[in-house]
């Protein structure tokens, strides 16, 4: 999924789960739970012929601006009942395995360079069994329905 829909789930599950350990770990899973759902991807062969398309850099960069503002927003007007600390923690959590992604990015555009897939990227590749561009539906209908959620808990 999306970071943008990664962050609000983080910060959905810190309204939810008031044990920091407990939500922040829970948000950790919730990355791998979500990338199972059917979801948007950037249409290609392989990330090689990804990496190339245009496409794929507008949404990259409307995503994490996205992503980034609600990082900033959210845990501010969430201030009634919890700690700030807590939903920004979820927020990052729930986003931080998509991590690795970033680095192969970075290596494949900057570096020139190809690495082989380690036991992590594997496992994060295979759950991750239908992404196509017709999942933005999912996505959207997914972004709506936690934000109101995040909003009515607040």
């Amino acid at each position: 999924m999306t970071a943008t829909n990664h962050a609000i789930t983080g910060a959905l599950i810190a309204t939810v789960i008031k044990n920091p350990a407990v939500a922040v770990t829970l948000a950790f899973i919730a990355h791998f739970v979500m990338d199972a759902i059917p979801h948007f991807r950037v249409a290609a062969k392989d990330d090689k012929e990804r990496f190339k398309k245009r496409i794929f850099y507008k949404t990259l960069i409307i995503d994490l601006t996205l992503a980034f503002l609600l990082l900033i927003i959210v845990p501010t007007f969430i201030l009634t009942s919890l700690s700030w600390w807590l939903v920004f923690a979820c927020m990052l959590a729930c986003m931080s395995p998509d991590l690795a992604w970033g680095w192969r990015l970075f290596l494949a555009v900057f570096k020139n360079a190809q690495r082989e897939k380690n036991l992590f990227s594997r496992f994060h590749t295979w759950i991750q069994w239908s992404e196509s561009q017709t999942g933005i539906v999912v996505e959207l209908v997914w972004f709506i329905t936690t934000l109101s959620l995040v909003i009515e808990r607040r």
